[in-house]
């Protein structure tokens, strides 16, 4: 990512928008993603990461829980020492980061859009 594009403050930084090859450059060169939403429809986002090879951690708070806890790492976002506790375990514990990639990758074939088209289509006709 470019320096342009890029607002830090302290430890976090702010993107803004980012194009589709941008967006997954960040997410192969992140060493998590975090997904710490209150009111989460489906989660693009940790496919997204699943996709990056990337291990998610994730809000326990909302539909996110839906998806198989082998392959994600749950905590509550209302829990900053919990949140600070997965993190520091992630980023130190290279088998736990593997477990994640490779459960997220089993997990990822799911979520393809022509299983999906095929049972709309198949509830339509």
């Amino acid at each position: 990512l470019s320096n342009d594009s890029v607002e830090k403050d302290n430890s976090i930084i702010h993107v803004g928008y980012l194009s589709d090859d941008l967006l997954f450059a960040a997410y192969r060169q992140s060493k998590l993603v975090c997904f710490l939403s209150y009111a989460e429809g489906f989660g693009i986002p940790v496919l997204e990461g699943w996709f990056s090879r990337t291990p998610v951690i994730c809000s326990n708070q909302t539909a996110l829980t839906d998806f198989d806890s082998t392959a994600v790492e749950f905590v509550s976002p209302n829990c900053p020492d919990q949140i600070a506790n997965k993190v520091d375990i992630l980023l130190e514990s290279g088998e736990m980061r593997n477990r994640l990639i490779e459960n997220g990758l089993q997990q990822l074939s799911k979520y393809k859009w022509e299983i999906y088209v095929n049972r709309i289509m198949d509830k339509v006709n």
